[in-house]
């Protein structure tokens, strides 16, 4: 079975639990859940600071934040994905260092 790269967790499959239960993954319907409260507030904040779009100009700006959180995210994921590998790199080289006693 083909896992999806948009997966947000390792034991699951768009959302169903590859372990014996195949149940709903909870990991998932967190990050659907904070996903689709960051569009609401999104959409709240293009209602107040741009009242009177038309629908297509509301949906470009809305996709043109959403792009723009996106990026952010994504920056921020390779910021603490290389902080925890130069710390796990840290980590690795003190536990090679000779005892001294």
């Amino acid at each position: 079975m083909v896992q999806r790269q948009a997966r947000s967790g390792r034991r699951c499959d768009d959302g169903i639990r590859l372990d014996h239960t195949g149940g709903e993954c909870e990991n998932c319907g967190n990050v659907v859940h904070i996903r689709r409260a960051r569009r609401v507030t999104i959409v709240a904040q293009i209602d107040r600071e741009l009242p009177g779009l038309s629908e297509g100009e509301r949906h470009r700006v809305l996709e043109e934040r959403l792009r723009g959180q996106a990026a952010m995210e994504a920056v921020g994921f390779v910021r603490r994905w290389e902080r925890a590998r130069a710390e796990r790199a840290c980590r690795d080289g003190f536990a090679r260092l000779p005892s001294s006693s």
